[in-house]
């Protein structure tokens, strides 16, 4: 049978009767799928990847599709394809299932919002599931699933999800960056001296900013599939830029700290016309926002860049 066309029937399936007409039809006699023809038919989910893309595909419907009479039986199998959601090893599936109208995140949020999944699991096993998960999307910059997921079962885990959703991991990085450049005086005379002499800093501040958001991308990109509509172009480019105004937004509120409070207490002041901390904040000097934004935006630029030392985790994963 075509690959296509043993799609469209593992689409069709809405009863249990459909589901195991669609096994027999689509596995046929194949013998790679044929351990896992009887896989699919028992109660018990299997605990390996599956073999190919209709098996998985199969293994999907079994746990969405088909409201089952056993709660028990549906929520082991919903138990399984979270399992399949999260691991790397059905990447290729959900590539190819993606193209069938398959998300995996979406699927995440279906099972997790289903309570024939919930009212099986204890409280402690729930927010378990819920942490688990709520990494899993951030890992993928789904920042706004992410923040779904908690705001459904805040009252599970309120201070894991709250706090993950300020990026704790990028939040470290963009203090560690702030502190490299607080290490030199030279670094902090830089901003100002610049912008007196020349306009390369309004040059270098944006390219930075470029730099930082092409890398987010960049990693994202690795961790996420995409068909080529405009929906996912879109969602491929609003991740990583959201993720990007987090951080933009911490550095911000770090190097105002930074400038107002740290740099008077080491006796530099970021403008030579007034003090900051005894101005307001509308009669600061031309220098208190140079250095301003170009703290926070080489902070963000080197935070962002630390990420190269830790390879196995994004930006947005986290601690």
């Amino acid at each position: 049978m075509e690959f296509g066309d043993s799609m469209e029937i593992i689409k069709g399936i809405h009863t249990s009767e459909d589901f195991e007409g669609a096994v027999w039809t689509v596995l046929g006699d194949s013998l790679r799928d044929r351990d896992w023809k009887q896989k699919l038919l028992s109660d018990d989910a299997p605990e390996s990847a599956p073999p190919s893309s209709e098996c998985a595909f199969l293994a999907r419907q079994k746990a969405l599709a088909i409201h089952w009479d056993s709660r028990d039986k549906q929520a082991k199998w919903q138990n399984y394809w979270l399992s399949c959601c999260r691991s790397s090893k059905c990447d290729y599936f959900f590539a190819v299932l993606l193209q069938h109208g398959v998300d995996r995140e979406q699927d995440i949020l279906a099972i997790l919002s289903d309570p024939s999944f919930t009212e099986q699991v204890d409280p402690g096993g729930l927010a378990h599931y819920l942490r688990l998960h709520i990494s899993y999307l951030l890992r993928r910059y789904s920042w706004c699933r992410a923040r779904q997921l908690w705001w459904a079962h805040r009252s599970q885990v309120p201070l894991f999800g709250l706090v993950n959703l300020l990026l704790p991991r990028l939040f470290g990085s963009i203090l560690l960056g702030m502190v490299l450049l607080l290490s030199s005086q030279e670094v902090w005379e830089l901003p100002t001296r610049l912008a007196h002499t020349t306009p390369a800093l309004y040059i270098l501040l944006p390219t930075m900013l470029l730099a930082s958001a092409l890398y987010l991308l960049s990693e994202h990109s690795k961790h996420t599939e995409y068909r080529h509509t405009w929906r996912q172009w879109r969602e491929l480019l609003s991740r990583p830029g959201l993720v990007l105004l987090i951080g933009l937004v911490e550095s911000l509120a770090i190097s105002t700290i930074v400038v107002l409070l740290v740099m008077p207490a080491l006796g530099v002041g970021p403008g030579p016309l007034e003090n900051p901390i005894d101005a307001t904040p509308f009669a600061m000097s031309p220098g208190f926002w140079v250095t301003w934004a170009s703290f926070a935006i080489a902070a963000l630029f080197i935070g962002i860049f630390l990420q190269i030392f830790w390879e196995k985790e994004t930006a947005a994963e986290p601690l």
